[in-house]
């Protein structure tokens, strides 16, 4: 086997070294940092995205802090837009269930004047005719019941 022949030894293990120095060398200055500079550029652009995030993520909070007092403010002026037309429907239904009694106040009492008078009338009426008919029966029974 040629590899274990000693006089080839030094010539191999000569190449052997040279090689390694060589592929050693160009790892050291070309590949390496090429790497690590792929690895800083991506640890910076890491670091960016983080501090962006944190900023929008401070962003969103402010917006959102906006929009609940927003909303907040919108739930109030309803709530109280809410009560005064409430309390003007009140005062629209007393006013007119007062102006509705009073009305109805008038009738009955124009009814109740009206049903007076008319009592009175029957009152007259009944009276002329209860003395009519006492007359008549004052009449017939005087004369003895004739006809």
């Amino acid at each position: 086997m040629p590899q274990f022949d000693f006089s080839t030894f030094s010539s191999q293990v000569f190449w052997v070294f040279v090689s390694f120095l060589g592929l050693f060398a160009f790892m050291y200055w070309v590949i390496v940092p090429n790497i690590q500079q792929i690895f800083e550029n991506r640890s910076r652009a890491i670091q960016n995205n983080l501090e962006e995030a944190t900023a929008a993520n401070a962003q969103a909070d402010k917006v959102e802090k906006l929009y609940r007092a927003y909303v907040n403010e919108a739930e109030q002026e309803a709530k109280n837009m809410l009560a005064k037309h409430l309390q003007e429907q009140q005062l629209f239904y007393k006013h007119a269930l007062e102006k509705k009694e009073r009305e109805l106040h008038k009738e009955y009492v124009l009814e109740t004047e009206t049903l007076h008078q008319k009592e009175q009338e029957l009152i007259r009426k009944n009276t002329k005719i209860a003395g009519n008919l006492a007359d008549t029966f004052t009449h017939k029974f005087t004369q003895g019941g004739e006809g």
